[in-house]
C-alpha cells in the first residue's frame, strides 16, 4: 500500500484526551459517553469460559507513542497512547461496533499475532463481520521526515461487490476505522499531541459535538470492487 502523505493530515490536540493507561497497557475509562469497561478484557462469566485472547502492543522507536490491542467481548479494540516519563496516557480508542452489525464503525478483528517481518515488529490481524473479511497490518516506522509514526494498513474482502451508491445506501454500508478521543479524570501533559495522516485518497473526517471528538478514516470508494484497502499513520 502507498505510504500516507502528510498533506492529508489533521493535527489533533491531546488536551482533549484524558483516559489513562496503566503500565500493562490496560485502559480505565471513567467519563460518561466513553466505553465503560474498566479493564481491556471481558471478565470470565463462568468457570467454563474460554481463555481471553492475549493483548498485543508496539511502540515507536522513541517509546513515546504506542498502540495496544485488547480483547473486548467478541473482538479486539485498540488504544493509541502516549508515554510521559513512567506514565502512559490514552489519546484515542477505536470504536468497534457489535456482533449485530454487518458494517461496524471499525473492522472486526478476532485474531492477532505479533511477528517480525524484515526485522520489523508487526502486528497482523484478521476477522469478519457479516459476510466481510478484514485484515490489518500495524508497524512502527520512521516517516520520511524522520518522525516516529505508527502505520496502519487495512483491507476488506467483500463477498459481493457493491455496484453503485444506491447499493451502498440500500444496505447502509460503511467501511473504515473510527476513533474517539479519550476522556477521563487525568489529562495528559501538553507535550502529548498526535495527528492522523491519511494516505493519498483516504478520507479523514473529524467531528466534535458535545462529547469527545470522533475521527473517521475511510477508503476513497467502496463500489465496483471486492477488495478494498485504506492506510494511514498516527504520529
Amino acid at each position: 500500500m502507498n505510504q500516507p502523505e502528510s498533506s492529508a493530515s489533521t493535527p489533533i490536540a491531546a488536551s482533549t484526551s484524558s483516559e489513562e493507561v496503566n503500565s500493562s497497557g490496560e485502559v480505565a475509562v471513567t467519563s460518561e459517553g466513553n466505553p465503560t469497561d474498566e479493564a481491556s478484557s471481558t471478565p470470565a462469566t463462568s468457570a467454563a469460559s474460554t481463555t481471553t485472547p492475549p493483548s498485543h502492543r508496539l511502540a515507536t522507536s522513541d517509546e513515546r507513542l504506542s498502540v495496544a490491542f485488547h480483547w473486548r467481548k467478541d473482538r479486539y479494540d485498540h488504544v493509541i497512547a502516549w508515554m510521559e516519563g513512567t506514565n502512559n496516557f490514552s489519546l484515542f480508542r477505536s470504536i468497534n461496533g457489535s456482533a449485530s452489525e454487518d458494517w461496524p464503525a471499525s473492522p472486526a478483528i478476532q485474531q492477532l499475532s505479533t511477528e517480525t517481518i524484515e526485522d520489523r515488529v508487526t502486528i497482523l490481524g484478521v476477522g469478519c463481520s457479516g459476510t466481510n473479511h478484514y485484515s490489518v497490518s500495524v508497524q512502527a516506522l520512521d516517516s520520511e521526515a524522520g518522525v516516529p509514526v505508527i502505520q496502519f494498513d487495512w483491507a476488506v474482502r467483500l463477498s459481493k461487490e457493491l455496484e453503485n451508491d444506491e447499493a451502498v445506501a440500500a444496505c447502509e454500508a460503511w467501511l473504515g476505522t473510527t476513533y474517539q478521543a479519550a476522556s477521563g479524570r487525568k489529562k495528559p501533559p501538553a507535550t502529548a499531541t498526535c495527528r492522523f495522516m491519511a494516505a493519498e485518497g483516504v478520507n479523514l473526517a473529524t467531528t466534535k459535538a458535545n462529547g469527545p471528538s470522533l475521527h473517521r478514516l475511510s477508503p476513497p470508494s467502496i463500489t465496483g470492487v471486492k477488495t478494498i484497502q485504506w492506510s494511514y499513520q498516527i504520529a
